[in-house]
């Protein structure tokens, strides 16, 4: 037996979406980009009042910025390992 064959030739077609369901998760999709940007915008504008408030240098905003962005990312990661795990569907 070759390692590179599946032992199952039992190959089911994957679920086709429905228009509904499609449209759906298209919107979720949108909504989730538009969130994400309104939550990077809003990081952006209050940089400077933080720079002004806490006594920060512009490498440190950069830094917390950074930070910000490392963090969503990783829960991104994460979340998505997740669904992989639990709804391997």
């Amino acid at each position: 037996m070759s390692p590179l064959l599946p032992l199952s030739t039992n190959i089911h077609e994957p679920q086709r979406l429905s228009l509904a369901r499609k449209l759906i998760l298209l919107v979720m999709f949108c909504l989730t980009q538009f969130i994400d940007t309104l939550s990077m915008s809003a990081l952006l504008s209050a940089i400077p009042a933080l720079e002004a408030s806490v006594g920060m240098t512009e490498i440190q905003s950069t830094w917390v910025f950074s930070g910000f962005r490392l963090t969503f990312s990783s829960f991104l990661l994460i979340s998505g390992r997740l669904s992989d795990v639990y709804n391997p569907s």
